[in-house]
């Protein structure tokens, strides 16, 4: 048994580097933005504070700032408009809503971001749930490949794919 911990592999910082046990850098970060409706408008996410809200004219200006720093990958979370919302969440297939019109506009301008998306339920429906709701229950769907909201957020070479709604284990496949 060691009764002392030995010296030998912080000597040097070539062993040092060597031997550490994880690296990370600014290629390993997802910068999550979230996004509203409007020009010119950033409003702060209460349970988040110093995190921000951008309209799609600042999501670029933020977008931007961080691709000078050398963050890459992004995240896109929509608030959409509760009048935009309903029980099937429609709004989240809408090729001009303001999510997928707003990608599309990200990737034409930042064509070397990695860009994910949100295809999740909750932001859309009226529920609030990501899956659909009959009679005050959520209705167990079973996910057997990609949905059509993933589909859709491969337009306009957006290649990025995040189905949030798989993310709870209940979700996950079973092999």
């Amino acid at each position: 048994m060691i009764t002392n911990r030995p010296r030998r592999n912080r000597k040097s910082e070539v062993i040092r580097n060597m031997v550490q046990e994880n690296t990370i850098s600014v290629n390993d970060f997802i910068f999550p933005l979230f996004l509203i409706d409007g020009k010119n408008k950033t409003t702060e996410v209460n349970s988040m504070p110093g995190i921000f809200r951008f309209s799609p004219d600042l999501i670029l200006k933020e977008i931007e700032s961080c691709m000078k720093l050398g963050i890459k990958a992004f995240d896109v979370f929509p608030s959409i408009n509760n009048k935009l919302k309903d029980k099937r969440a429609t709004e989240s297939l809408n090729k001009n809503g303001l999510y997928l019109k707003t990608l599309t506009q990200i990737k034409k301008e930042f064509s070397e971001a990695c860009i994910m998306t949100d295809v999740a339920m909750d932001p859309y429906s009226s529920d609030g749930h990501d899956g659909v709701v009959e009679k005050g229950e959520i209705v167990k769907v079973r996910i057997s490949g990609v949905n059509k909201g993933g589909l859709l957020t491969n337009l306009d070479g957006i290649p990025a794919f995040l189905p949030v709604s798989q993310l709870a284990p209940e979700h996950y496949p079973r092999v």
